[in-house]
């Protein structure tokens, strides 16, 4: 009886650890550097998140735009060869560093990100890339 006992629990905790490493593996992340991000309109005053699909299978995205405050999407749909973006103004007095992450269902290899200071004239003045 011990050894039913032994067996199933042993079955349990394979189940288990199989589910809870099938969870882990349904998202990935991926965040960007540091971009500086300019207070003044006249040198740029937006956080741009963006993330292109270069799979060819729909992908869902959340994406989460950090500077003075801190922005996040709903799940986002994207298509393969489209894109996905946020963005995030400079509400601060003064210059910020911003930063944005990416968490993806289903894996990063289709995914290409980045974040980007844009100025008014949606010029990107400083930008880096996301792994």
């Amino acid at each position: 009886m011990n050894t039913l006992r032994s067996s199933l629990a042993l079955v349990a905790l394979v189940a288990l650890a199989t589910g809870v490493a099938d969870t882990a593996q349904a998202a990935a992340t991926l965040s960007t550097g540091p971009v500086r991000v300019s207070a003044d309109p006249a040198h740029g005053d937006l956080l741009r998140c963006g993330a292109v699909n270069v799979g060819t299978k729909e992908i869902e995205v959340v994406i989460t735009a950090t500077l003075d405050d801190t922005f996040q999407s709903p799940p986002l749909f994207v298509t393969p060869g489209q894109t996905a973006t946020i963005f995030n103004p400079n509400s601060g007095p003064s210059s910020a560093n911003g930063f944005c992450r990416f968490t993806i269902k289903g894996g990063k290899k289709n995914v290409r990100a980045s974040a980007c200071a844009l100025d008014q004239n949606n010029n990107c003045r400083a930008a880096a890339g996301a792994d």
